[in-house]
This record gives structure tokens, C-alpha cells and sequence, in this order.
């Protein structure tokens, strides 16, 4: 019997099963712990505070660390103020002499990195020289050559810094006052300079702190003394070091130029500026020649070279002659010397004969018997047998030497 054919049969019937799908966020957040979750907002919340704080910046920073266009202050020139202002000036040493280590050297306080900045605005052009200018190699060769004389040098005394006028200002401050070239700022109570603007020539720039700017001796203390003034009195030393009536003498310079010069010489330093050169060398001349101070031979050459390669042409003002230096010890006079003694008459022989044995001179032989101070003769030739004796127990040929 054939069977039923299989499309008789309806098919299975089958029920599809449903695809698995993946939880969403906001179902895989709801079944994560709750710990783990406010750990989470705790992070985002320190992340967003700490952008908003970098977007808004800081309160106490300046402007121009959040802003790019910030304006940029400039400091006016200083006037002369009519109150005493609320500081008085800081303290500085001048005229740092840094010399061997047996020589005494002064303190000094190194200029600051954070007072107002330096320009190099440089002044107006150099007035013409004065009539009566003369050649600074004339006047290179007034100054005598000598040796130096280093012993016995001591700052202190020189009395640099002492009250100069009747409103107890000193050195400094009256350098300062002089030289600025806006008119400074001065604490009245205590002559102190508190602010101005100043120009070293050295370094060709412009100071408007006086911290940072010293008053340099161009001739040092230490270099005048080694040059004759260790000869002078306690007057001629005090008016040297506190000489505020020459320009020349004393200059404002920049702290850090005037540490690396010291207490040297044109042979060791020179300003670091070129255009300062020449008139450096010329005030150098004029102190030494204006003051009556002697060069050393390296010093005198050195100085000499520079005029004639460098500065042939440069000039020299003319200044104020300064008293003659006083010797600090009286000198005694000198006695005169004694009369010379009237000189024996040489006994010469009548006929004329001379002993052979003192061909120089005129001796008659023996007898009688001569001594030195029987003849005026002295160191004459002896030769034997020297009847007389005259060359004496030495036998070197000379007779009565003394």
C-alpha cells in the first residue's frame, strides 16, 4: 500500500526564539553598586570645579598673566618731591677695591635683580672741550714714573663717607644729587637719594634705583695710596676720597661694573663700553697729574699705548689746581760737613829723586822711613819692594787706601 505522500503531512510548527540583546547604560548604571556610583559623581565633580577655575583664572594672579593684551606700565622720571617720601634709600657701598688678599676690601651689597630694569638711553652729544683743553699725552708726560708703594694702606684713612656740608649730607647722596639727570628725590630728614636716574658711562646704561648704582673713585683709594698718597696728611687723604667739586674724580656707575673693577689700573681693567674708553683713560690722567700721583712703568705704558692707538686725538679740560701735598714728617736739616782738614805737604826731595817702588806718584825712597799720614797720596800704585811699607798686609798692589 503506498503511504500518504509527505506534502499530505502540514509542517511543524516552530516558534522563533528571541534574539539576546545588551543591556542600555541607564540599565548597566542602575545594576552597578551604589558605592561605586557616588565614588564616580565625587570624580566628576573635583573635574569639573578644577575646569571651571582654569577657564575663569585665579584672582590673585596679575592681569597680564590672563591676558595677552595687558598693558605694560612704564615708570615717569622722577621729581623732586617737597614731603619726605615713606623710605629712605637703601644702603650701598662704593668704590669696591678687591685687591690681594693681604689688602683690606670693602663689603658690598650686589645690585638687585628685582629693582626697575636698566634702558640705554644715552645722553644728549658730548659738549665740545672747554678752552684750555690740552692733549691728554702732555699731560700723561707730567705725571712722574715711580714705583709703587702698597704698605700700610687702610681705607679708613681716607674718612670716605663723611658728612661734606652743613645739612650733614655725604659723598654719596651729593654724588647722586649732582649726577642724576632727571632732578632726584631726596629724604630731606636724612639727605638720602631714594630716586633719580643716573648714567654709567661704562656699561652705557641708564639707572633709575640707587641700589643698583654705585659712586666709583675713578682713581680707587687703594691705587691712589700705592701712587704717592700714602705721603700725604690726613687733610690732603679726606679731601681726595670726598672730591664731589671734580666730575671726574667720582662717578655713578652700575654696581655690577664697578665690583669687577675694583682697585685696578688701566693696565688690568677697562671699561666693557668701547665709547668709554677714551674718556676714561683722559680722567685717569687728570686725577693722577691734578693730584701729583706717579705711575709705574707698566701703568704709565699701558696708558701711553692706548692714547696714541685708540684716542690720539683726545683732549683733556683743564681742572682746579688742589694745595701741595704736606709732608707728615718734618725733615731735619741737614747739617753741613766739616771743614776738610788741610792736607799735609808731601814731603818731596829737594833733587827731585822719587822711589820707583810708586811709579804714580812722587815718594822719596827710605830713609827715613814714611807712613800714610806723613804723604796726601791715596790708593796710588805700589810696586816691590815698597821700601815704605805703604801697601799695607793686604798686597793688592794699592798703597794708603784710607
Amino acid at each position: 500500500m503506498t503511504g500518504p505522500l509527505m506534502s499530505e503531512f502540514p509542517p511543524p510548527t516552530i516558534e522563533p526564539r528571541p534574539v539576546p540583546t545588551e543591556p542600555g547604560i541607564r540599565e548597566r548604571w542602575g545594576r552597578t553598586a551604589r558605592w561605586k556610583r557616588w565614588s564616580a559623581y565625587g570624580v566628576a565633580t573635583v573635574v569639573a570645579v578644577g575646569a571651571i577655575g582654569a577657564i575663569g583664572g585665579s584672582p590673585g594672579e596679575p592681569d597680564s598673566l590672563r591676558t595677552s593684551d595687558a598693558a605694560t606700565s612704564t615708570r615717569a622720571p622722577s621729581v623732586a618731591s617737597t614731603e619726605p617720601p615713606p623710605s629712605s634709600a637703601p644702603t650701598v657701598t662704593d668704590d669696591v677695591e678687591t685687591t690681594s688678599p693681604s689688602t683690606t676690601a670693602t663689603t658690598t651689597v650686589a645690585p638687585s635683580t628685582t629693582g626697575s630694569p636698566p634702558t640705554t638711553t644715552l645722553p644728549t652729544t658730548p659738549a665740545p672741550p672747554p678752552p684750555g683743553s690740552i692733549p691728554a699725552l702732555d699731560v700723561l708726560a707730567l705725571i712722574p714714573i715711580e714705583r709703587e708703594t702698597p704698605d700700610g694702606y687702610n681705607r679708613e684713612l681716607f674718612g670716605y663717607g663723611t658728612p661734606v656740608d652743613s645739612f650733614g649730607c655725604r659723598t654719596r647722596a651729593l654724588v647722586l644729587i649732582r649726577d642724576s639727570i632727571n632732578p632726584p628725590q631726596v629724604d630731606r630728614g636724612g639727605c638720602a637719594v631714594v630716586a633719580g636716574d643716573w648714567f654709567s658711562s661704562y656699561d652705557d646704561l641708564v639707572w633709575s634705583d640707587p641700589g643698583e648704582v654705585q659712586v666709583d673713585h675713578v682713581v680707587a683709594l687703594k691705587e691712589a695710596w700705592d701712587s704717592g698718597a700714602s705721603r700725604w696728611d690726613a687733610g690732603r687723604l679726606e679731601a681726595f676720597a670726598n672730591d664731589v667739586d671734580e666730575p671726574r674724580a667720582l662717578r655713578v656707575v652700575s654696581g655690577v661694573v664697578n665690583e669687577a673693577k675694583g682697585a685696578a689700573d688701566p693696565v688690568n681693567w677697562l671699561p666693557p663700553d668701547e665709547a668709554a674708553v677714551c674718556q676714561y683713560l683722559a680722567d685717569w690722567v687728570s686725577i693722577k697729574a691734578r693730584w701729583g700721583l706717579a705711575m709705574d712703568e707698566s701703568e704709565h705704558g699701558r696708558v701711553r699705548n692706548l692714547l696714541t692707538d685708540r684716542c690720539p686725538g683726545q683732549l683733556v679740560a683743564p681742572w682746579v689746581e688742589v694745595p701741595p701735598a704736606a709732608p707728615t714728617v718734618p725733615v731735619a736739616p741737614v747739617p753741613a760737613p766739616p771743614p776738610a782738614p788741610s792736607p799735609v805737604p808731601n814731603p818731596t826731595p829737594a833733587d827731585g829723586n822719587c822711589d820707583p817702588s810708586y811709579p804714580t806718584v812722587c815718594i822719596p825712597p827710605a830713609p827715613p822711613d814714611l807712613d800714610c799720614g806723613d804723604i796726601t797720596f791715596r790708593r796710588f800704585q805700589v810696586l816691590p819692594p815698597d821700601p815704605h811699607n805703604l801697601d799695607g798686609r793686604d798686597n793688592d798692589g794699592l798703597g794708603c787706601e784710607s
